[in-house]
């Protein structure tokens, strides 16, 4: 090889040097440069996108808080809370430990609440201290009496709007 390097002209060898050069920025810029310049054009959108969420989300937040001050739905603390949580934490506030049966998640946005046996004034006013106070609806209600007196048996499901 090197024989033939040295055999060969003075202008061909600076032609071969400059080739070669010319080779490597070429596939220096393939491999290397243009993944991550095509990678920055993806990181733009998504943070271009992000951006917009963003804005759409604040102005839905806006928008909510003003349907709320609408209704007279009282903005608390509770908005922030997880809707299973807060159920299961203000059911034993009005009804005691043992009034709830079962309670779970019921899709998306929605807690299932079984209440085995239950004072029907207590389970109306934890419902009502629910709308009232912490914006949570009743979406589905099968609710029937039992064998004692003014207690109920209840199956709710409960969403925030």
């Amino acid at each position: 090889m090197r024989s033939w390097w040295a055999a060969l002209l003075p202008q061909r060898r600076r032609a071969i040097l400059v080739g070669a050069a010319l080779f490597c920025i070429a596939t220096f810029s393939l491999v290397v440069v243009a993944p991550l310049h095509d990678a920055e054009a993806v990181a733009r959108r998504r943070t271009d996108a992000a951006e917009a969420l963003q804005i759409r989300m604040r102005d839905a937040a806006l928008e909510a808080a003003a349907i709320r001050q609408r209704s007279g739905i009282k903005a608390s603390a509770s908005l922030d809370r997880p809707l299973l949580a807060l159920v299961e934490a203000s059911s034993r506030d009005f009804m005691g430990r043992g009034a709830i049966e079962r309670i779970g998640l019921a899709g998306a946005g929605a807690v299932q609440v079984q209440i085995a046996e239950g004072p029907f004034e207590k389970v109306i006013g934890w419902l009502d201290h629910l709308d009232s106070e912490h914006a949570v609806r009743v979406e589905q209600a099968m609710v029937s009496a039992t064998r004692a007196s003014g207690m109920v048996r209840a199956e709710l499901i409960l969403r925030r709007p």
